[in-house]
């Protein structure tokens, strides 16, 4: 309810409080991913959301889109070595 009523900050909290007790959770990560975009759009992307796409392309390599944001994300980040493993 927190990220359809636009509340970034709540709803990446309580994604992280769910994650504790679901790790394996790759929707729920998404999720996590799209409201830490939609809370920091223009910045340079965190360290953290690099470490949140890795940790969704090892428990599904086969989610492309997600492997496509990491890229770019590493690009921009000037993480090559990361953005060549992508």
């Amino acid at each position: 309810r927190a990220a359809e009523a636009g509340k970034h900050d709540i709803a990446i909290h309580y994604l992280r409080q769910y994650l504790e007790f679901a790790p394996d959770d790759v929707e729920a990560q998404v999720q996590l991913v799209e409201q830490m975009k939609k809370r920091n759009p223009a910045g340079r992307p965190p360290s953290e959301l690099i470490f949140l796409y890795d940790r969704i392309l090892r428990l599904d390599p086969e989610r492309h889109a997600i492997r496509r944001e990491a890229l770019a994300a590493c690009l921009k980040s000037t993480r090559y070595n990361d953005a060549a493993t992508h």
